[in-house]
């Protein structure tokens, strides 16, 4: 072993010979094979497990829904008529970035109109597409809005009394609605979704049997519902 010496600095040159020089080449390598190799070893195997799950921006909800109209009406003797209902509905969408996303509604209501001289059994069901746009507040609550448009379909059936004549008519309209809603986390993957809907459902209601004293049909409609996210 030779040693030398450069002003305060102190340098150890090491010469090694024979057995000595072998057992450390035999322990150098393997540490210098593990260093290179280890790097690799964690790019194919993937994000560890300390990593967070991707987030589950696709998702679908089912909802009970809560519906109330308000029709314009000409030529009957009141200028406006109102009707509670009951529905269902169901939503599937997607969270493109930043908490901005697209959106499909559908939905389905039935409601009961009665005058002085006919009984009006409506059904009508929408469909929409639109984007809705949310926020994250204490790690399990997401507050959102969202706006979309698509068709709306009337099936109505009017009663006649006392004459008990029937009649039947289907009709389809444009519709455009607006959103509000706030999603509970309940688990990794399901929300308890209440939302509140304000939509005109164009001029397609029955208030006469060819839709001729019908005006504008406005809707608004409380909705809750659980909503499934699948991991991608």
């Amino acid at each position: 072993m030779t040693e030398k010496y450069a002003g305060f600095d102190k340098i150890c040159l090491i010469t090694c010979q024979g057995p000595l020089k072998s057992s450390l080449m035999k322990g150098i390598i393997p540490v210098l094979l593990t260093l290179c190799l280890c790097p690799t070893f964690a790019i194919a195997d993937g994000p560890s497990a300390d990593m967070a799950e991707p987030d589950r921006n696709l998702y679908i909800g089912l909802y009970l829904t809560q519906p109330n109209i308000r029709m314009t009406a000409t030529g009957l003797p009141q200028s406006e008529l109102y009707a509670s209902g009951f529905g269902f509905g169901f939503s599937v969408g997607k969270i493109i970035f930043d908490g901005i996303g697209l959106e499909l509604d559908a939905d389905t209501r039935h409601f009961t109109i009665e005058t002085n001289a006919q009984k009006n059994e409506m059904t009508n069901a929408t469909m929409t597409v639109g984007s809705s746009w949310g926020r994250q507040f204490f790690g399990r609550i997401r507050l959102y809005g969202g706006a979309g448009i698509g068709p709306s379909f009337w099936f109505n059936r009017v009663v006649y009394e006392p004459a008990h004549m029937d009649k039947r008519t289907a009709k389809v309209d444009f519709t455009y609605q607006a959103k509000f809603g706030a999603a509970m986390l309940l688990t990794e993957r399901f929300d308890l979704d209440l939302n509140l809907k304000l939509q005109n459902l164009g001029r397609s209601g029955s208030a006469g049997p060819d839709f001729s004293m019908v005006g504008s049909i406005s809707l608004v409609e409380l909705r809750l519902g659980i909503a499934y996210k699948f991991g991608i």
